[in-house]
């Protein structure tokens, strides 16, 4: 029954066509084991996410504490990339603990990862500020984590998180 109630998803039959595409690329990829590694952790899990969120977050609350927590967890990172930047310290390789050439990378191995993370969700929360319909906790904390971000890409100096920053803000 459930799975029926998946199939009348927005995205279902389109998401299973880019799959399915995606799996004969894979096949007859030069590197057959290397295009099934790329084809399961980029279109297989992200499908799989997919299905699990429209399953299990049928609510707007539901939907609205996923995205708190999202804005939470980049505040913490931010206030770990400030302290790497600051310090020097808790970063994975030595090139980037010299104060010339500092990068936050957060808890990730390199700084265009702290980026990759972030953006997407600062962008969701100013997506979120746009909305006039929300809580003064929502406002507030949206609010921190579009500026905690920014602050975060900077720190990490990544190059195409700042694009994507700018582009998509």
């Amino acid at each position: 029954r459930r799975l029926a109630d998946l199939r009348q998803t927005k995205f279902f039959w389109p998401g299973l066509a880019l799959l399915g595409a995606a799996l004969l690329t894979a096949i007859f990829a030069a590197d057959t084991r290397a295009g099934l590694g790329i084809w399961r952790a980029y279109f297989l899990e992200p499908f799989f996410l997919y299905l699990i969120a429209v399953d299990v977050l049928r609510l707007r609350a539901d939907r609205e504490r996923v995205v708190n927590a999202l804005g939470l967890s980049v505040l913490v990172l931010s206030v770990l990339a400030i302290w790497q930047y600051m310090t020097g310290s808790l970063l994975p390789t030595w090139e980037w603990t010299v104060a010339e050439s500092r990068r936050a990378t957060g808890p990730f191995t390199s700084p265009n990862a702290l980026g990759l993370y972030m953006v997407p969700i600062a962008m969701l929360h100013l997506a979120r500020l746009l909305n006039p319909v929300r809580t003064r906790f929502q406002q507030v904390l949206s609010s921190a984590v579009v500026v905690a971000a920014a602050l975060g890409v900077l720190l990490a100096f990544s190059r195409g998180a700042m694009v994507a920053f700018a582009i998509a803000a």
